[in-house]
């Protein structure tokens, strides 16, 4: 990834960028969002 991984944001490995705890939860409504559309609108069956 260009700008680094997420893993790297949130856990500070990165040091010249940090997330806020703002964005941190833009994140993960993000990927909370994602989850239930694969798990409940989806139509196919998928692995993950």
């Amino acid at each position: 990834m260009p700008n680094g991984s997420l893993d790297s944001y949130l856990h500070a490995h990165i040091t010249h960028a940090t997330l806020s705890w703002t964005q941190r939860l833009h994140i993960i409504k993000g990927v909370a969002s994602g989850l239930l559309y694969l798990h409940e609108d989806w139509e196919q069956v998928i692995v993950h």
